[in-house]
């Protein structure tokens, strides 16, 4: 048995708990709820696709995406490790993390910043150059073949629709954060009254 990230119970099983759970709850959107359920089934299946190819090269999503950043640079473009960490939204320490293994394995070379003493420069290496060469068509036709079974028509669609749902969620978020702290108030007061 394989280990998931993401755990629930067989899609008949979920309908039957929805169905059970919509007496309930007026709340519970039974079809939205399914549709939740089926892309976090999706992504999970597309980043054990994605690690499993990665692994192929000895790499992580993270590390490629960094020698992406600094393959497909245009000359005047200069990569700090603060540059990349806040490029790619990890702390410091993570960048950092991430650019000694690239350094230790050939990929990178980093070199003082003669604009600034206090950090480094990142350059690709001719391995990492070479490495990218031979990964980025393999990578580019793996990802194609993701929707290759629709029609341009129907992934234009979904490429809609998808977007539209991603947009909602800053709202989503920002509702979050709210609920939070009203949710932590409320459990104040609770505690205050029993």
């Amino acid at each position: 048995m394989v280990a998931r990230s993401i755990l629930f119970p067989e899609k008949e099983t979920i309908g039957q708990i929805f169905c059970e759970l919509e007496r309930q709850f007026k709340e519970l959107d039974k079809e939205r709820l399914m549709c939740v359920l089926d892309l976090l089934s999706m992504m999970e299946s597309m980043q054990k696709i994605i690690n499993k190819h990665f692994s192929r090269y000895d790499l992580s999503q993270a590390r490629f995406v960094i020698l992406l950043l600094l393959y497909n640079s245009p000359q005047d473009k200069k990569w700090t490790g603060i540059s990349l960490a806040r490029e790619l939204k990890v702390s410091k320490p993570t960048i950092t993390g991430l650019l000694k293994k690239l350094e230790a394995d050939g990929m990178i070379e980093r070199l003082k910043n003669p604009d600034d003493r206090r950090s480094q420069l990142c350059l690709l290496s001719k391995k990492g150059k070479n490495m990218m060469d031979t990964i980025l068509p393999d990578h580019f036709s793996r990802l194609s073949k993701v929707f290759s079974a629709i029609s341009q028509n129907d992934l234009n669609e979904f490429s809609t629709q998808f977007l539209t749902v991603h947009n909602h969620f800053s709202s989503l978020i920002e509702d979050l954060h709210q609920t939070k702290k009203s949710g932590y108030h409320m459990n104040l007061q609770m505690r205050k009254e029993s």
